[in-house]
């Protein structure tokens, strides 16, 4: 027997057929036009090859999806299971009844806090809110370094909810400027304004965020300026030098 579901943060999927071959599509919800992201849980009672076939376009990349024995530690399941770039296949073992499938790496809230465990008790870090999205979710705001220092960076990501693997990157970086600060003294002439998710509810909704309606995340730097991030630079810039 074979269950598909997407009923966690990040999931997106639409079931069009379980049959010898299980075929899918992408849910794209309010993006106003066609894109790319899926993530899945298939569970499969017993060991088996499955074929999983999309029917709306080319969305399996060249490493295959990205899989999961739970839902949180991801790897790319490999050029071997590739059929097409619709198509992919996997082989369930008697004793993994379940597995999730992703476009790509996906990275949640439960990813961010992970790193952020791990990185909260050095002096150099403090966390913040930047603000509550019109769902009231409070959207994570980190400041790593001297707050008065001369030099301010800001990064952000997600404005496309769909668009996981920067933060990987970003996780990357920062620790590596904690830890050079260690024995360079970096973080007291930098400060850090990091924004892991400026569309967090697209991001655990499982939404694509691309071309969405009625606006896209990340236009705000040339529509209509993101006020919160704004008034965060804002207040930085006018701290220098206190």
């Amino acid at each position: 027997m074979i269950q598909i579901r997407s009923d966690y943060a990040g999931g997106n999927i639409k079931v069009v057929s379980l049959d010898e071959t299980v075929r899918l599509e992408q849910e794209i919800r309010d993006s106003a036009y066609w894109w790319f992201y899926w993530n899945f849980c298939t569970r499969c009672d017993e060991e088996r090859e499955i074929v999983f076939e999309f029917t709306n376009g080319e969305v399996v990349g060249p490493w295959g999806p990205a899989y999961s024995l739970d839902g949180v530690h991801w790897a790319w399941l490999g050029a071997q299971s590739v059929i097409s770039a619709k198509s992919f296949i996997n082989r369930f073992a008697a004793d993994r009844h379940e597995v999730y499938f992703a476009f790509s790496l996906p990275y949640q809230l439960q990813h961010f806090e992970r790193f952020y465990d791990r990185i909260k008790e050095r002096s150099t870090i403090r966390r913040d809110t930047l603000c509550l999205t019109e769902k009231g979710t409070e959207v994570p705001l980190l400041i790593v370094g001297n707050e008065n220092a001369p030099e301010h960076l800001f990064f952000c990501s997600r404005h496309h909810a769909c668009e996981s693997t920067v933060n990987y990157v970003l996780e990357g970086l920062l620790a590596y400027f904690i830890e050079d600060h260690l024995a360079s003294g970096l973080l007291d002439h930098y400060c850090i304004h990091y924004v892991p998710f400026v569309d967090i509810d697209g991001v655990e909704n499982g939404d694509q965020g691309k071309g969405r309606a009625p606006h896209d995340h990340n236009r705000d730097y040339i529509e209509r300026p993101n006020r919160a991030i704004r008034a965060s630079a804002e207040q930085a810039v006018a701290g220098i030098g206190r």
